[in-house]
């Protein structure tokens, strides 16, 4: 993932981090954070970067990343894969009981990218 930026080489994941860096010292930032796909990786608004096995965006970053960390392996499967986003997806859900709970999956493979139906999550609120 190398890609040439004014005659000299950069991996993708430098750009990007350098990208945002610029645009933030000169007054034109970003308001956002991103998770890259082709390589696995984060940005911030302030041009931090970095690239893991997983990543996430918003309340998933401190509620959903030490789950992934804790069940997430080397050789996970689609189907546990799944299972373990939608863990991560209920704890968010459950933390913001405004929102629907309802999910989509996106899988990228070698076979190229396809989504699937949105699914409904299993959700219990009679313990409150």
């Amino acid at each position: 993932y190398q890609r040439r930026v004014h005659g000299k080489q950069w991996y993708q994941r430098r750009v990007h981090g350098k990208q945002w860096y610029q645009r933030r010292v000169h007054g034109k930032q970003w308001y956002q954070r991103r998770v890259h796909g082709g390589y696995l990786g984060y940005t911030d608004l302030y041009g931090s970067t970095y690239t893991d096995n997983y990543a996430a965006t918003g309340f998933g970053q401190h509620l959903a990343i030490p789950i992934l960390r804790d069940k997430w392996h080397e050789n996970i499967t689609v189907v546990e894969a799944k299972a373990l986003v939608s863990d991560c997806m209920k704890v968010l859900f459950y933390r913001d009981c405004c929102t629907i709970n309802r999910i989509q999956f996106g899988i990228a493979d070698k076979n190229g990218l396809r989504l699937e139906e949105p699914v409904k999550l299993d959700t219990n609120w009679r313990f409150t």
